[in-house]
């Protein structure tokens, strides 16, 4: 089994939910460098806005995506009843 690089897995968390929080990446990810992937990702042509967001236990740093280098494509499958969004 091929393991996933940290910046690969902050792509695919961009990629389908839009956004990545330090303290998730922390907490849950063990990802303790998200500013220097957010960096590289950056000089790739990624864009973002980014800034603090309170919740009800406290504040954390997010990294909102706004634009990425990869075309997002959606197909329809009848078959499943949905549309499913890829990136190519």
């Amino acid at each position: 089994m091929k393991h996933k690089s940290q910046k690969e897995i902050v792509k695919k968390i961009l990629l389908s939910q839009g956004e990545i929080t330090r303290n998730i990446c922390i907490r849950e990810l063990y990802i303790t460098r998200l500013s220097g992937i957010i960096f590289r990702l950056k000089k790739e042509g990624w864009k973002f806005n980014e800034g603090f967001r309170k919740y009800e236990r406290g504040i954390d740093y997010v990294y909102y995506l706004i634009e990425s280098p990869y075309k997002r494509v959606e197909y329809t499958v009848p078959e499943l009843g949905k549309t499913i969004t890829i990136y190519e």
